[in-house]
């Protein structure tokens, strides 16, 4: 007998009767979470499309999950849709060594931080606009103001 790992997971449950699944308590927790977020992701969509825009970055938001990052919004770099409409990506180091990143935290209005704003991109880029960078970072996080 095979056990389903989704089971142990507790991401379906199987009706001992019927054998039909539903989904378990692990995506429905899931599925609340996201409710939640959604004002945050609402307010934050606009900012990371334009601090890609500007940057031509990666600019994604993300937020702890216990020990974990989930990240709730990613923008891959400009140049990802440069190379989708060429056909073909040239890939010279530039997602793995050598990448960098800065990232400033969104908070609530009562302070409390519920998110992180990164750019992501080569090392380089970040470590000679690291100054610009950052002050756009901030603003950009600042900008985000979730319910």
């Amino acid at each position: 007998m095979r056990i389903n790992p989704c089971l142990n997971l507790s991401l379906v449950r199987q009706d001992a009767e019927s054998r039909a699944y539903r989904i378990g308590p692990a995506v429905a927790a899931l599925a609340a979470r996201y409710a939640g977020d959604r004002a945050l992701l609402d307010a934050a969509l606009p900012v990371l499309e334009a601090l890609r825009g500007k940057t031509g970055l990666w600019a994604q938001l993300g937020a702890l999950e216990g020990g974990d990052v989930v990240y709730l919004l990613r923008l891959r770099r400009a140049r990802a849709q440069a190379d989708r409409a060429a056909g073909h990506v040239v890939q010279l180091g530039e997602f793995q060594r050598g990448i960098g990143g800065i990232a400033a935290p969104v908070r609530r209005a009562d302070g409390n931080v519920v998110a992180a704003l990164s750019l992501v991109g080569p090392a380089v880029i970040l470590r000679t606009e690291t100054a610009v960078l950052a002050a756009r970072i901030r603003g950009a996080a600042a900008a985000i103001t979730p319910a």
